[in-house]
Formats: structure tokens, sequence, C-alpha cells
């Protein structure tokens, strides 16, 4: 099979084909990886130990790891990104664990100014759960439907020589959950977190 060498065209064309390549290439997109830390929600439950002290668990803590992409568009004030990963709020014991799971899925559009970016998006997570498997106190799950809530965010960024970014921020979380028995607890959280884009 011959190559293709050259191409002529009519000139309008030409101009869609010159948008289109420049568009594909005009933005910068790192790929990114994160950790949140956030803190409060309904309380789900209490685990008491032995030694008399306690941990409660709540619906909009506690930990997420997450990675995705970051987008920063050429000659724009503005960045896109979007990112998965795997919330949990965990109390651990001799005799098991008792834990509040989910996987949230994030989009957030950010105004930037220098180091700043001052956001806000929605999140959605899927197969949100509570799952008790402690010996002699109890054994089951309770599964809740996936839920869409709001995320306001701000970050900022530090850009190294080799143009990866080092982010650290705050965000709040408004979201609810709805158990598929019935019930309903408040997961919204506040929180802090730390990121690398590369």
């Amino acid at each position: 099979m011959t190559k293709i060498t050259t191409l002529t065209i009519r000139g309008f064309l030409s101009l869609s084909l010159l948008a289109a390549t420049t568009a594909a290439t005009a933005g910068d997109f790192k790929p990114m990886v994160r950790m949140n830390l956030d803190f409060g929600g309904d309380q789900i439950g209490t685990v008491i130990y032995t030694n008399g002290k306690s941990t409660d668990l709540k619906a909009g803590q506690l930990l997420t790891f997450s990675g995705g992409v970051l987008y920063r568009p050429v000659a724009s004030n503005y960045a896109v990104e979007t990112t998965i990963g795997y919330k949990f709020d965990k109390a651990n014991a001799t005799n098991g664990t008792a834990e509040f799971t989910r996987i949230p899925l994030d989009l957030v559009a950010s105004y930037r100014k220098n180091k700043h970016r001052f956001g806000g998006g929605f999140t959605y997570h899927m197969n949100p759960k509570f799952t008790c498997d402690l010996a002699s106190v109890c054994a089951g799950s309770v599964t809740f439907s996936n839920a869409l809530g709001a995320i306001v965010q701000y970050a900022y960024g530090v850009e190294m020589a080799s143009g990866s970014i080092i982010d650290f921020g705050v965000r709040y979380t408004s979201i609810k959950y709805e158990a598929n028995g019935g019930g309903k607890v408040d997961g919204s959280a506040l929180g802090f977190f730390t990121g690398f884009a590369f």
C-alpha cells in the first residue's frame, strides 16, 4: 500500500483541520494522584474497645486515595480536573473490622490565578456500603444508593522545574446517602488534600 505525501483541500476545510489540530494540542494534560483527609457527616456507628476507648464512624470521613487527570488549557485562566478514588472510614480490632466505604468520581472546574485555583463541581459516590465484621458483635452490611453531591474547593499548586505540580488544598463536599432499606445519612464533610500532577 502506498503512502499519502500531499493533501490539497478546499480552503474552509483546511481552516477546520487546522483548528482541530490546535484544539487537540492547546492544553496541558497531567496525570495526577491525590490523598484527602475529610471530617464530618452523620454518625453511622460507635465502636467501643475492651480498654474503654471508642471510635466513631461517620458518613463524611475519613481517607480518600484517588487518581485522575488535571487539564489546563493554554492561554487560559481555567483548569479542569477529574479523579476516581476509594474513600473509607474504618475501625480495626483483634476480632475484626467495621467500615464505611464508597468510590467517589469527581469533576471540578477551577479559575486559576497564579498558583491559586478556586473551583467547584460535582461528585458521584458509587457503591456506598457500611460493613461490620466483628466476631461476637456483628456480621453483615448495609448498602446505599449511588449519590450525587457538590464540591467547593481551593487549591494551591507549586510547579516544579520539571513541570510537575504539588497541590495543597481545602475542600467542602455536600452529599447525602440513602440506604437501600430506607433511611438517609448526611455524608457532607470538610477536608484537606494534597496531590501530585506529573
